[in-house]
């Protein structure tokens, strides 16, 4: 089923939004629409042997500005052993949520390698009223072992600005048009199949744009690959995913500081060896009306 989750709005002159909907102060006629992205970051650590299973930490917008998307990195003294997996979401109308899963810091004991994770927030500022919504959609995949996508789609009029997925699920998703669209799966004969749930994030008064991708291929027996995509001139970059081929962990995925890229970084684990890998960065761009 598909759910419209929640709504909000963002203005930049200090007025905050009540009841959800739209604020009612204009914009003056003689003032040009403006829109950025201001990131805000929250850091939680889990110190070796700390935390049995995962890690979760959330990130915040201010009162006043609308959740656009989010992303996160991860640091860890030897990457490739340290996660199992990742989940990248919004959790609130304007809270964005990573919950990392990790693995025994030496192929069998309990503890874990140290980790510490940063979740990204990216929220709107405008001198003119946006509303966001949060659409998710959910499934139950068949529990044949296979992967299955699924996708929560924006309303028409409304643009796309990010997305995610939570629980059965893997990586982060990608954008398409329109829409988020995820990879769901279940443990072939586990007896049952978990739920996952993919979350489009649509906002209105901003138009559709690009969705640059870039894919960039590892060097040979590299252990690591990294890609970055801007928006073309007279668009806001707004949110994007990383993604990869192989068994790789997608250790970074977020705006950079400047807000000028998504950047996206990922990380062999498991595989010994030469092997070619690709890392797929694509960016979510938006217009601002005239």
């Amino acid at each position: 089923p598909v759910l419209v989750l929640l709504a909000a709005c963002a203005l930049l002159a200090l007025t905050a939004c009540g009841g959800g909907g739209v604020s009612s102060d204009a914009t003056p006629a003689t003032q040009t629409p403006h829109a950025s992205v201001q990131q805000v970051t929250h850091t939680a650590s889990a110190p070796d042997g700390s935390v049995s299973g995962g890690i979760t930490a959330s990130a915040i917008c201010p009162g006043g500005e609308a959740l656009l998307s989010g992303g996160y990195s991860i640091q860890a003294p030897d990457q490739a052993k340290a996660l199992a997996n990742i989940l990248s979401y919004p959790s609130a109308g304007s809270a964005w949520t990573v919950n990392v899963t990790l693995l025994p810091g030496d192929g069998g004991a309990t503890t874990h390698l140290p980790v510490t994770l940063t979740v990204v927030a990216d929220c709107l500022k405008a001198n003119f009223p946006v509303s966001t919504q949060i659409v998710q959609n959910s499934m139950t995949p068949p529990n044949d072992g296979n992967l299955h996508t699924f996708s929560a789609n924006c309303p028409n009029g409304a643009a796309l600005t990010g997305g995610g997925q939570s629980g059965a699920v893997v990586g982060v998703g990608t954008p398409t048009d329109g829409a988020w669209q995820g990879e769901a799966f279940s443990t072939l004969g586990s007896g049952t199949s978990a739920p996952a749930i993919v979350y489009t994030i649509c906002a209105s008064n901003l138009g559709p744009g690009a969705q640059p991708t870039k894919t960039q291929q590892a060097a040979n027996g590299a252990a690591s690959a990294s890609a970055t995509v801007s928006c073309p001139a007279g668009q806001v970059l707004v949110g994007g995913a990383g993604t990869s081929d192989g068994p790789m962990n997608t250790y970074t995925s977020r705006l950079s500081g400047n807000g000028g890229q998504w950047q996206a970084l990922s990380i062999l684990g498991g595989v010994t060896g030469p092997i070619a890998l690709d890392e797929t960065a694509v960016g979510v761009c938006v217009t601002i009306p005239d």
